[in-house]
């Protein structure tokens, strides 16, 4: 079980540490009773727990998920990686070998992470992953990179709805790099669809909790640059009768995409030029 997962993984910690859990519990300000329920294995942790032990241990909550799975990345998120590298390639065959391995076997959650990426999700495919994602009670990088590959496929109310938990739980995961990262990645793509879907308030929710997380975070050229495209797609959608608006939305865009290409990130400028292609050249053209 996951808790008991948690536990053994947090009592090797501390006994490498040198450190007694009555100690813990004094620095943390968790109670003796719930800390060793939680060493024990009867009940996680809730982020602000984990934040606070991790932080008396003196080790971050990426090295911690690294522990937790032996000092390797487990089946699931290799799997999600293969994924969104596909899904940027835009290697539909792997991305369907993927769906029906993880389907042969079991894999429900990554079954619908290849779905989504081949193309959209039923309504009951929906509600099933966002119940889930919604049930959370920690979220770690399986979680937050399952959202992200999924929620292009969600409605808007969906997307809105989930975003809004994400600001209300895991105000700490903003501190983390890899987690800071998918979240910008999860609110923009949630922008874009929301901005495809013509659900402009929706999409501002997304745009202005992006703009919050990507404020003074220069480190992760990615994300910013991705920011900046959503930035830029919203203007051109948005431009309400303002041409020049319009148009400096699409130079954003295109100047984003050069960016990347400039970078050596060949898929990812690749894939937006397809969004480009297809989203904005192509209504032009039905114009």
């Amino acid at each position: 079980m996951i808790n008991q997962q948690y536990g053994r993984a947090l009592q090797k910690l501390i006994k490498s540490k040198e450190l007694r859990p009555a100690e813990v519990s004094r620095k943390t300000g968790i109670g003796q009773g719930s800390l060793s329920k939680i060493l024990n294995g009867q009940t996680l942790p809730s982020l602000d727990q984990l934040d606070s032990i991790l932080s008396v241990l003196h080790i971050s909550l990426s090295e911690y998920d690294f522990f937790l799975n032996n000092f390797t990345h487990n089946y699931e998120e290799e799997i999600l990686t293969d994924i969104s590298r596909s899904y940027f390639a835009d290697n539909k065959a792997k991305l369907e070998e993927i769906y029906q391995e993880a389907t042969t076997y079991g894999y429900r959650w990554l079954a619908l992470a290849a779905k989504s990426c081949l193309g959209s999700l039923t309504e009951s495919e929906q509600l099933e992953i966002s119940d889930f994602l919604m049930g959370l009670e920690i979220w770690t990088f399986y979680e937050l990179s399952l959202l992200s590959l999924t929620v292009e496929s969600l409605s808007p109310v969906l997307i809105s709805s989930i975003i809004h938990g994400l600001q209300k739980k895991e105000k700490k995961l903003i501190l983390r790099h890899k987690y800071r990262r998918l979240l910008i990645q999860i609110t923009c793509w949630g922008e874009i669809t929301c901005i495809l879907a013509n659900k402009q308030k929706e999409a501002h929710d997304c745009f202005t909790y992006a703009k919050i997380l990507i404020s003074d975070y220069e480190r992760d050229l990615y994300a910013r640059n991705l920011y900046h495209f959503t930035e830029g797609l919203y203007a051109y959608y948005y431009s309400f009768g303002e041409p020049e608006k319009k148009a400096a939305g699409l130079e954003e865009m295109k100047k984003v995409i050069e960016i990347f290409d400039w970078l050596e990130s060949r898929n990812i400028a690749k894939h937006y030029q397809r969004f480009l292609d297809t989203r904005i050249f192509a209504e032009k053209v039905d114009k």
